[in-house]
């Protein structure tokens, strides 16, 4: 116990931490349109910190430093700070209520604030930063599993007879270092990916690795994987023995667990009474029932980015489903409901984050999912893709919420721009 607690508290990523919110609370700095910190700031902020990013030039925007980009999504997805809109610009908003109570922490519940968000608020493929990395979110479970067996402070070759274990996690290999979970030693050939060559788990890995695969596995808790139970389930009886996640077999307790526990009460064991007791607890979700306005942009069919002359408004109710959705769209761009479709809730194309058309084979189904019970937030974007041979992408963008209209209706158009794309165009011409 004491060995855990002197190891966090001199993990440099905890000053790393303190150190950009005094930054942002004395500075304030504007942020750019796509809500992150602008490159100039990045570049300056990143000399005042432990884990610096090499190589980087003024220019280089807030993905290319690792450690910056972590710390946005944790003090957002923390609700220590939201972004709002100041006519044209984007700033830091302060919780102050939840900073007041971060910075009133200890070091022990602040590493574990951290360890909270990760799990429960975060986007792990978005942490990635990484395009393509279907199922990655399941790969880091069996990470979980396994690397929890493993002997401490032993260094391990990730090839040779631990290849059954994929490392291939981008960011979050920088992550866990910061988190002091392991020591790594890079593979100088494939450094932009972060792959490393050996790796050393340290007591402090282990001990959060085993807890975390035990009683606090993402599937369960982490807001955007709660979603998909069923379907994880499935995927980890195929990475998994049977005895291996034989504590995953009462799925409604464990759903009942997420909502009764607190995060940090698996890890209370792990030290002297009164150490780890304050948290900020995540948002109740609260299901909004009502009017759901949804802008929908048709998407170029070759640069995949979003056209600004083609799309749609519709208003549809909150108790109709995925389905009633994507029969909107087709008769608001007047197409034949003639092929499958799927939605892909994180908006990447081929995610497994998806519900698909119910005339298909594989669940979840579109047609069994209503809007209420997806959480969306307000500006939250996810992808419509229908017919898979001539793959019609759609951005949706969900603009307003009207609760006050408690009332059914079916969908309708509300407003347009451009002109319906032609379905079945004459190639020939192109």
């Amino acid at each position: 116990m004491t060995n855990l607690k002197s190891t966090i508290e001199q993990l440099p990523f905890l000053a790393d931490l303190e150190q950009v919110i005094q930054y942002i609370q004395e500075k304030n700095p504007a942020l750019t349109k796509s809500k992150q910190l602008p490159p100039k700031i990045c570049f300056e902020m990143n000399q005042e910190v432990h884990f610096q990013k090499e190589d980087v030039k003024s220019t280089h925007r807030h993905y290319n430093y690792p450690l910056l980009y972590f710390l946005h999504h944790l003090l957002v997805e923390g609700q220590l700070f939201e972004i709002e809109q100041i006519k044209s610009k984007f700033y830091y908003k302060a919780h102050p209520q939840n900073l007041a109570m971060f910075l009133d922490m200890n070091p022990i519940e602040r590493y574990f604030f951290v360890w909270q968000t990760f799990i429960v608020g975060c986007d792990f493929v978005v942490l990635q930063q990484e395009e393509d990395m279907r199922n990655s979110q399941y790969k880091f479970y069996r990470f979980l599993g396994k690397i929890q067996h493993l002997e401490v402070g032993k260094k391990y070759n990730t090839r040779g007879n631990l290849s059954f274990i994929d490392f291939s996690f981008n960011y979050v290999n920088l992550y866990l270092i910061y988190l002091g979970f392991w020591e790594l030693s890079f593979d100088k050939k494939n450094m932009w990916r972060y792959y490393f060559s050996t790796f050393t788990l340290t007591p402090l890995g282990q001990a959060v690795a085993k807890i975390l695969f035990q009683k606090r596995l993402p599937l369960f808790w982490n807001k955007q994987e709660r979603n998909f139970v069923e379907e994880g389930l499935d995927i980890l009886m195929m990475l998994f023995e049977e005895s291996q996640i034989k504590h995953l077999e009462n799925v409604e307790e464990l759903k009942k667990e997420v909502l009764e526990e607190k995060f940090i009460a698996a890890f209370q064991p792990l030290f002297p009474k009164g150490m780890l007791e304050k948290s900020i607890e995540p948002l109740p979700i609260v299901i909004r029932k009502g009017k759901y306005i949804f802008k929908v942009t048709l998407k170029d069919r070759y640069e995949k980015s979003a056209k600004k002359s083609t799309w749609r408004k519709i208003a549809i109710h909150s108790s109709q489903s995925l389905e009633h959705l994507h029969l909107a769209i087709q008769d608001s761009v007047d197409f034949e409901d003639d092929h499958l479709y799927a939605f892909y809730m994180d908006n990447r194309r081929y995610s497994d984050r998806c519900y698909l058309d119910s005339r298909g084979e594989e669940p979840p189904f579109a047609d069994e999912k209503s809007l209420e019970d997806l959480n969306l937030s307000i500006g939250q974007k996810f992808l419509y893709i229908f017919d898979f041979g001539d793959n019609w992408e759609f951005e949706i963008e969900l603009l307003e919420i009207d609760t006050k209209t408690q009332k059914k209706f079916k969908a309708k158009l509300i407003a347009e721009q451009g002109e319906s794309p032609e379905q079945y165009p004459d190639w020939e011409e192109y």
